[in-house]
């Protein structure tokens, strides 16, 4: 009898272990940290699905993803929700920026350690206090792709490490105007250039979910602070030892007007219009291989086929060049040399130059008094010889590298954004810089502005026998 009293204590005690270890699992369960399901999508690679002459592959020869146009747009007024895209982490040692023909994120610069510059905020300012981002498919009011300025904790904005390319739900919380100086001082308003800067939450991060405006939010986070870094942050121009601000902060708009803003403003794509974009351009694109062919075929002459090209054409194609690439380096290396080129006479358009074909020579194209450009390209084109025309698209570069050591704002291209603070992504394309920089930086060394080992192929019409005299009919 006892044996059994034993055997019936041994099985009770045994049950009193097994229910301590089922309740201590329950419980521990219970305090473990949830998965958070993210409103994550990945994007398909349908832009680069095109023409072999266009596409941009990856190492399977498969067409990569484009970060702005392989999303479907989602922007929801009512509920505030936008979906975008991470660009640079918050607290990241590095700046990256985003490039809208190539479709992806490149290295900038990295951050250092200084004080504001317009002496608002009085601790240093070193790492982002925010994630940077843009909305896929949404242009601003400067026909770039619209920045959002987004609080909450890495972990409820991404999948896993920086980078994934995939797009995070937001709520839109308002909107600023950032505003940029290039050539200091800008002592008028019309000086600055504006354009609008989103801010957002987290929908997830139980410190910013709840949070619906500006007024919330400053009374979580030190404003003064963000406001400080996004005014320093893209550096500051620099003249003789001295700092002048080159971006400011101004004004502060309702969530809902912010976005209706974004959306009046600057430009929503459709499914159908980036179709007919990129098709558009490409046919711009032909237009100008033919034309080079023409030239070397003895069929026409380089300043008079380029003058026609100019008058009808050349608007579409700087436009075109902001978003859809010109040719694909694997497939002919000859035909994107030639198209970088040619987008360099726009860059240097842009930068407010004009190329006189009489001195074969790039110079500043000032406004007169009724506000217009003293000279116009297309007259000018008219006096160029085929020398002086083939000079124009080599001498664009050279101007680029001027500027680059200016302190203005240039474009450099870019092959390859290599090195150990880079994210390793294929560009091929000219790529816009601010030309401002942090005042701590301290590299002296300035980024190559174009390929050393490239060079203008000249475009003749064999048949010409004086190649030193216009052939264009005035």
């Amino acid at each position: 009898m006892k044996i059994i009293l034993d055997f019936m204590l041994g099985i009770c005690q045994f049950k009193k272990h097994i229910y301590s270890i089922l309740f201590l699992t329950l419980l521990v369960s219970g305090c473990a940290k949830k998965e958070v399901i993210k409103p994550i999508i990945r994007p398909t690679g349908t832009w680069f699905s095109t023409h072999q002459k266009y596409r941009f592959v990856d190492i399977e020869d498969s067409p990569v993803s484009h970060l702005f146009f392989d999303f479907k747009p989602m922007v929801d007024i009512d509920r505030k929700l936008i979906d975008a895209v991470v660009i640079t982490p918050e607290n990241s040692r590095f700046h990256y920026d985003f490039d809208l023909v190539s479709g992806k994120r490149f290295y900038s610069h990295e951050y250092c350690k200084e004080k504001d510059v317009w002496k608002s905020y009085g601790p240093d300012l070193e790492r982002p206090p925010y994630t940077e981002a843009i909305v896929p498919r949404l242009l601003d009011q400067i026909k770039k792709p619209q920045r959002v300025i987004i609080f909450g904790d890495s972990q409820y904005l991404s999948s896993g490490k920086f980078p994934q390319d995939e797009t995070i739900r937001v709520k839109i919380i308002g909107g600023a105007l950032e505003q940029f100086c290039d050539r200091f001082p800008c002592d008028s308003d019309k000086k600055w250039k504006s354009r609008l800067l989103l801010f957002a939450v987290s929908t997830l991060d139980p410190k910013f979910k709840n949070i619906s405006s500006f007024g919330e939010l400053v009374k979580i986070l030190d404003w003064k602070e963000v406001k400080g870094f996004i005014e320093n942050g893209r550096g500051r121009s620099i003249s003789g030892g001295d700092s002048y601000p080159a971006f400011r902060l101004i004004g502060q708009i309702y969530p809902t007007k912010a976005i209706k803003y974004a959306l009046g403003k600057g430009h929503l794509f459709s499914s159908n219009e980036i179709t007919t974009l990129r098709k558009s351009c490409e046919s711009v694109y032909e237009r100008l291989f033919k034309l080079r062919d023409l030239v070397q075929s003895g069929e026409g002459s380089l300043p008079k086929e380029f003058h026609k090209f100019y008058l009808k054409y050349w608007d579409s194609f700087k436009t075109c060049r902001q978003y859809v690439r010109a040719s694909n380096i694997t497939y002919n290396e000859k035909d994107h040399w030639f198209m970088e080129y040619i987008s360099a006479f726009g860059h240097a358009e842009d930068k407010g130059f004009v190329y006189q074909c009489q001195t074969k020579a790039w110079v500043r194209n000032y406004n007169s008094v009724d506000g217009k450009t003293l000279y116009n390209q297309a007259t000018e084109l008219k006096y160029c010889t085929e020398e002086g025309m083939n000079l124009a698209f080599e001498r664009a570069v050279n101007l680029m590298t001027g500027l680059s050591t200016s302190g203005l704002s240039y474009h450099r291209y870019v092959e390859y954004d290599s090195g150990a603070k880079s994210l390793h992504n294929k560009i091929y394309n000219w790529l816009f810089v601010s030309g401002k920089k942090q005042s701590c930086t301290k590299s002296k060394t300035e980024d190559l502005v174009f390929p050393n080992d490239v060079s203008w192929t000249p475009i003749f019409n064999p048949e010409a026998k004086e190649k030193d005299v216009s052939v264009y009919i005035r």
